[in-house]
């Protein structure tokens, strides 16, 4: 993935802030916590590192809500608008691309390429199939070489990755299958 230098803010205004730095996740996730704390499924994830995503105006207006287990998610107190997500710990944050400047207000509602999600994950999870070209993780992809191995090269984007996990499993059950 490419390097990204964006600002974004609020519906209101109050709370500005900065994304930048090779994502580490551009994605649609699917999974019942983001899609229950954002209240749409699936929800588009721009993951970077914490210090890559920074509140720049309005920090006293950011109000933090518990999700399920770990997760919470940034909200601004004035307009109720969703302005990042990440589970408590975990060292990266997950900003919601709408909220960038020039694709809030639906001035423009094309992302560039380098905001365009590359995968589907937690699609175990879909509330429908999504008929696009994108490649579907029943969880997450698997996790880039480790540094340990002869494999020194990072791959820079879910194309380039060897397998992919199977959407479902053709042992699983749900409760719709008779």
């Amino acid at each position: 993935m490419t390097e990204i230098d964006y600002k974004g803010s609020c519906f209101c205004g109050k709370i500005e802030f900065h994304i930048e730095g090779k994502p580490l996740m551009n994605v649609f996730c699917h999974c019942p916590g983001c899609s229950l704390g954002v209240g749409v499924s699936p929800v588009h994830c721009l993951v970077v590192p914490d210090n890559n995503f920074k509140v720049t105006k309005g920090e006293e207006y950011v109000t933090i809500f518990d999700g399920t287990g770990s997760l919470r998610f940034g909200k601004c107190s004035e307009c109720g608008a969703g302005i990042f997500q990440y589970p408590e710990g975990a060292g990266y944050r997950a900003g919601y691309p709408r909220m960038l400047h020039g694709y809030r207000k639906g001035l423009n509602n094309k992302l560039p390429e380098d905001l365009m999600p590359t995968a589907h994950i937690n699609y175990e999870n879909r509330q429908m199939d999504n008929y696009d070209d994108l490649p579907k993780f029943d969880v997450f992809p698997p996790p880039p070489p480790d540094e340990t191995t002869d494999d020194e090269t990072e791959p820079e984007s879910f194309d380039e990755y060897e397998t992919q996990v199977p959407v479902i499993s053709a042992s699983r059950k749900h409760w719709w299958d008779k």
